[in-house]
């Protein structure tokens, strides 16, 4: 489920910390080296994604943040923000010519230009820790 997330609502807040649990401490993100990527382009989406994204005349961004249970995807289309939690065990990450993310029937492809580049460490812990959730 994709929420708008424009305007703060405790009841979408409490929908995605049952889902991908809570953000984490400020120290604790520190010491892991960080739990978001910078901005990464979107190449093209799912059309439940797409129908989010229209109108917006530019170029359109993404960003992925890391939760204890899942992920979440921010994507933005001009005022409006949306959050797509992810938990890990729907989760599936794709690499081939574009890096893809997939869950719940939905999918983001991302450009593998230089933000894709500088994102790559980003992509190897989102990848480990889901590996991790998978095994538990």
């Amino acid at each position: 489920m994709i929420y708008d997330t424009s305007v703060k609502s405790q009841k979408i807040e409490s929908e995605i910390i049952n889902l991908v649990g809570k953000a984490l401490p400020f120290w604790q993100r520190l010491k892991s080296g960080g739990t978001g990527c910078r901005r990464m382009t979107i190449q093209s989406s799912s059309q439940d994604i797409q129908k989010l994204l229209e109108g917006h005349s530019g170029t359109n961004y993404s960003s992925i943040e890391i939760r204890p249970k899942g992920i979440i995807v921010y994507l933005k289309n001009n005022l409006n923000t949306y959050s797509w939690p992810i938990p890990f065990y729907r989760l599936s990450i794709y690499k081939s010519e574009a890096f893809s993310i997939h869950g719940e029937g939905s999918f983001v492809k991302y450009e593998m230009d230089s933000n894709y580049e500088a994102n790559k460490k980003f992509i190897t812990k989102m990848s480990q820790l889901r590996l991790k959730a998978l095994e538990n």
